[in-house]
Formats: structure tokens, sequence, C-alpha cells
């Protein structure tokens, strides 16, 4: 069982870097996923479907810090999708990632400091899109869901 988690702990390690919100923006520290659990598994996993009208954003909040992390997966119909996540500290804005004309985007984030991260959405295709969005959250982060 310790073996099992040792290597879960392993491959979560090395399939996924997130970037650090500060000076440095290209910077992609590893994140491991919390071990507060026996299998690694979740603490919670969440599954929304977000209709987008044509040119429509959309945004969810993130309430987590340092030891918790959210593994993103989202799954948009064609390659118009533009994503970001970042945070408001001090007034100003910091983008942890963003990406743009996707189809699909799979990204774990780990907090570098406790607050709000935001999670936005916009639909860059000439029609409506509906967007499949899955998170799974590890350590004691929470999501409000779509502002």
């Amino acid at each position: 069982m310790k073996s099992a988690l040792i290597s879960r702990l392993l491959v979560v390690a090395s399939l996924h870097v997130v970037a650090a919100c500060g000076d440095d923006p290209g910077a992609t520290p590893t994140v491991d996923a919390a071990t507060d659990t026996a299998d690694a598994a979740p603490r919670e996993t969440l599954t929304s479907s977000k209709m987008l009208l044509v040119g429509e954003l959309a945004e969810s909040i993130f309430v987590g810090g340092p030891g918790d992390v959210v593994e993103i997966t989202l799954s948009a119909p064609v390659a118009k999708l533009d994503w970001n996540l970042h945070g408001h500290a001090g007034g100003a804005t910091q983008t942890v990632k963003e990406e743009l004309g996707v189809m699909t985007a799979r990204y774990a984030f780990s907090p570098t400091a406790q607050g709000d991260w935001y999670l936005l959405l916009r639909n860059k295709d000439a029609a409506p899109m509906t967007v499949d969005v899955k998170l799974e959250l590890f350590g004691a982060i929470t999501w409000s869901g779509w502002q």
C-alpha cells in the first residue's frame, strides 16, 4: 500500500507542473498530490458543463493556499476555448497559466499563497459552445462555482 502511494505521488509529480505567481511568471515548480489520503485520491471531484455564448466569459473562484492542489481538466467541442487561472493579490492581476484557442486543457495548480484564485473561460468560436470542466480537489481548497 505504501509503495503504491509513493508510486502514485511520483507519477503525479512528474506529470503536473504549475506556474508560480510572483515576479517570475515562467517558473514551473513541480506539484505532488496531497499526501493526507492513503491512496492520494482527490478529496473531492466536481464536474460541470458550462454553456458559453459567442464571446462570453465565465469565471469561478477557488479559495486555497500552500499545500492545496486542484487538477483542472477542460474540454471544448472545438479549439476555440481561451482560459486562464489568475489571482488579484495587492489589487494587481497575476496570471498563473493561460492558453488560447485550445480544445482541451489539463493543469495542476498549487497556490503559492492563501487567497482567491480565478478560473476564467472565454468562447472565441463563432457559435455557442459547452465546456466540460472536471476539478479534482486535494487539501482544503474549495470551489465556488460559476459567478
